[in-house]
């Protein structure tokens, strides 16, 4: 959830272990922000809704983060 508390999203990592994905899909730059400030490793980006030059944008942002992109 975007509004996950960052605290939580660190322990849970700690102990899982696993990347954490922000599950809900995104189409803008500050939600991409918000998610790497949250503790997220990695974004939904839906494909059927952006456009292409919108799905690079974001890819691109997220890289600059090193946030891990999913397109579906």
């Amino acid at each position: 959830s975007p509004r996950a508390d960052a605290a939580w999203l660190r322990r849970l990592d700690a102990a899982v272990g696993a990347p954490l994905l922000r599950g809900d899909p995104l189409c803008a730059v500050a939600q991409i922000y918000d998610s790497r400030r949250a503790g997220f490793d990695a974004v939904l980006l839906p494909a059927g809704i952006l456009a292409v030059a919108q799905l690079v944008e974001l890819s691109a942002v997220a890289a600059s983060l090193h946030l891990a992109v999913v397109i579906a």
